[in-house]
C-alpha cells in the first residue's frame, strides 16, 4: 500500500496563520494515527492502471444511471415478504401480550364515593 509523506503540522499551522485562514490545527483522532493507518481509514485507493481523470469524466453519467436504476433492472425483487423464507410461510400473529388497562375513577367521577 502506498503511503503518503507525513505532514509537518508545525509548517501547516504557520501557513494557515500566514494566510489568515479561519482554521486551527489541533489534535484529532485522525492526527493520532500513523500514516499507514490513516491511508486505510480514508478510503480505497484506485486499482493499479485505473486513470482517475477517466473516472471523473464518467462520474455524471454514472450518477444519472444510478438514479434511474430500479430493482428490476439489476435483478433484485421489487418486494419480498420476510414471513416467507425458503418457501416456508408463517402466519401473521401478534408478538405482544394484550394488556388490560382499567381507568381509576377520579374525584369528579359520579361513581366516586369518598
Amino acid at each position: 500500500m502506498e503511503v503518503n509523506d507525513p505532514i509537518d503540522l508545525g509548517q501547516l499551522r504557520a501557513e494557515v496563520e500566514e494566510a489568515g485562514a479561519p482554521w486551527e490545527v489541533s489534535f484529532t483522532s485522525m492526527t493520532a494515527l500513523e500514516e499507514e493507518a490513516r491511508v486505510i481509514r480514508l478510503g480505497v485507493p484506485p486499482s493499479p492502471g485505473v486513470d482517475i481523470e477517466t473516472l471523473e469524466e464518467g462520474k455524471e453519467a454514472a450518477a444519472a444511471a444510478a438514479f434511474q436504476a430500479t430493482a428490476e433492472s439489476i435483478g433484485a425483487p421489487v418486494s419480498f415478504d420476510l414471513r416467507n423464507v425458503g418457501g416456508s410461510t408463517t402466519a401473521l400473529r401478534s408478538r405482544t401480550r394484550v394488556a388490560v388497562v382499567r381507568a381509576l375513577p377520579s374525584a369528579s367521577s359520579p361513581r366516586w364515593r369518598g
